[in-house]
């Protein structure tokens, strides 16, 4: 197991024990979880994690490192807020002695709704968002010698459930879940379908 999939698996563990020194801070607030302002929601997350292909057609190319940027803006309704974002994922693999290597990348926009919660104590705020997604990806093979290429896109919907913790200066960092169910891509050798997992480690600011 790399050193990032362990920084990003050991995350959910952290986050509590970070909220838990948070609330022995200011251990004479009260606990509340509650909406936060729509003011309070307009924020940017990049994220960095791992995206895992859930079809084994896509083999060698399953794990892919995943990158993420996406934006938050209120919607005056209590705890919802517009979201859109920009995702993309790579990986390269060996075919084995002789066969070369074989490259797949993805890109992903998406727009949706996200619901946030927050606690006033700790600073710990959960949320959960919903939406569709537009995916293109290319898959490439290289023998050495020669390299072909080849793309597709197709349409998805995503859920996702994340919490961030609060840090001075408007700041947060958390950990994300993201879930896609998407169609199907079509290459040469086949089809695959699109859908995948991501777990993302999030670093964000409020504007």
């Amino acid at each position: 197991m790399g050193p990032l999939r362990t920084c990003i698996l050991l995350t959910p563990l952290l986050l509590p024990a970070l909220g838990a020194c948070a609330s022995s801070r200011r251990s004479q607030e009260h606990w509340a979880v509650h909406p936060p302002r729509s003011a309070d929601l307009r924020q940017v997350d990049v994220g960095i994690g791992i995206r895992t292909m859930r079809d084994s057609a896509l083999a060698p190319n399953e794990d892919l490192t995943a990158l993420s940027f996406d934006y938050q803006d209120g919607l005056d309704l209590g705890a919802f807020a517009l979201e859109g974002g920009m995702h993309w994922g790579r990986d390269r693999s060996s075919l084995g002695p002789g066969f070369g290597t074989s490259e797949l990348t993805v890109y992903e926009g998406s727009v949706g709704l996200r619901w946030n919660l927050e606690d006033g104590a700790t600073g710990l705020r959960p949320y959960v968002g919903a939406g569709g997604s537009l995916i293109w990806a290319e898959l490439a093979g290289d023998s050495g010698t020669s390299r072909v290429t080849e793309d597709d896109t197709t349409l998805g919907t995503y859920l996702k459930a994340g919490i961030l913790f609060g840090l001075p200066g408007f700041h947060h960092i958390g950990v994300e879940v993201r879930r896609l169910d998407a169609g199907v891509l079509t290459f040469t050798g086949g089809e695959a379908n699109a859908d995948s997992l991501e777990v993302l480690l999030i670093f964000g600011t409020g504007l």
